[in-house]
């Protein structure tokens, strides 16, 4: 999919995001892995995920891929490289959110509604209007039997 993170600002800026989990850790972007901020020699540029204008210098608009993790609810912050393009730990951050992430793409609340929809569909037997007589093989939707 990708631009699930986004965020209007100054035009010809450098703005980028960080990945904290629920644990507080912070997503390493180059280790593709969770650390607290700072570990052994680690520090913002590890972290940093870059958000592009886009239309650079006159769109004010910026945007960045969410990278591909874990089913979860994370943290972002977006950050403004306000000593240019390098980035820094004393950058400042602009703009905070959660991203619920289905492994895939933004759980939004169409595709939980959907989810939610297989699930009825797959436990309801077709003598009620269920799609499956109430058994699924899927692995994420559980399986109903009657009693």
């Amino acid at each position: 999919m990708g631009a699930e993170v986004w965020h209007n600002f100054l035009s010809s800026e450098v703005l980028y995001f960080v990945v904290f989990d629920k644990d507080g850790l912070v997503y390493h972007v180059v280790n593709d892995s969770f650390e607290v901020w700072g570990a052994g020699i680690s520090a913002a540029t590890d972290y940093a995920i870059v958000m592009t204008e886009t239309d650079p210098g006159q769109s004010n608009f910026y945007e960045g891929d969410f990278p591909i993790l874990e089913l979860e609810t994370y943290k972002t912050i977006v950050r403004w490289g306000s000593a240019g393009p390098t980035y820094a730990n004393a950058d400042l951050p602009i703009a905070q959110g959660q991203m619920n992430w289905n492994g895939e793409q933004e759980s939004t609340p169409t595709t939980i509604e959907e989810k939610l929809n297989e699930i009825i569909d797959a436990t309801t037997p077709a003598s009620e209007g269920g799609g499956t007589g109430g058994f699924t093989s899927d692995p994420e939707l559980y399986e109903y039997r009657e009693r």
